[in-house]
């Protein structure tokens, strides 16, 4: 048993266990950053409008499965994506190496030329352009193979390979198919804050998903709209 000697209502032991807790509470005060600053430093990071926070994802969603899917199911689409799959696969290596040429700006511009003017990426730039001249509110619109890499876009995206993001997986989802809203961030290639969808391009035959369509909305013109 501790020998204590009282002094002021408190035992010396209460004494230095307030002093101590008394000064964690100065030190984690003083020294660590609120969540306010906190929160400004993620928003300042991604360039990302505070807005997208009020964005119901469902309304998206909704937008999405009425919409977006419809487009997904466009045979200019689905053929430019079985074509792209019929083709032989690249190793992992290869498509890293393309995506940082893509992304470094050294990737050959034929290649990416392609890409751009082909009869799928003039289709989704005819949808991209008519919703410009009325809204602006899609500001890219892509499709990728079942590798993730890009067979057509109406711009420039920011890489080439988006096999190994969230946009890619979770829409293809093993060949399953889901629509994703991704969370809302800054997309260098258009140069705003944008929410990027994702819908998968489905096998009319198999039913299976072959590949995603992604559709980069603008978040000032979709708070309007909802």
């Amino acid at each position: 048993m501790l020998n204590t000697r009282r002094f002021g209502g408190f035992a010396s032991i209460d004494k230095i266990c307030i002093g101590i807790a008394l000064l964690l509470i100065v030190l984690v005060v003083g020294g660590l950053p609120s969540q306010s600053m906190k929160n400004e430093a993620d928003l300042s990071n991604v360039k990302c409008s505070p807005e997208a926070d009020w964005i119901p994802v469902r309304s998206i969603e909704r937008v999405a499965q009425k919409r977006f899917t419809q487009w997904a199911e466009n045979p200019v689409i689905v053929d430019a994506v079985i074509q792209a799959n019929d083709r032989p696969a690249r190793t992992i290596s290869e498509i890293i190496e393309l995506d940082d040429k893509w992304v470094s700006g050294s990737i050959d511009e034929q290649f990416v030329n392609e890409l751009l003017n082909n009869p799928c990426a003039q289709y989704l730039d005819s949808l991209r352009e008519e919703d410009s001249r009325a809204k602006g509110m899609y500001r890219e619109i892509f499709v990728v193979d079942n590798q993730g890499c890009i067979v057509a876009a109406s711009n420039k995206t920011s890489d080439y390979w988006q096999g190994d993001e969230d946009k890619f997986v979770k829409p293809f989802n093993g060949g399953r198919g889901a629509i994703f809203v991704d969370d809302a961030d800054y997309d260098e290639s258009t140069d705003m804050s944008l929410i990027q969808v994702s819908v998968p391009i489905m096998d009319p035959n198999s039913g299976e998903a072959i590949g995603v369509l992604t559709v980069g909305l603008n978040i000032r013109v979709l708070i309007e709209e909802i």
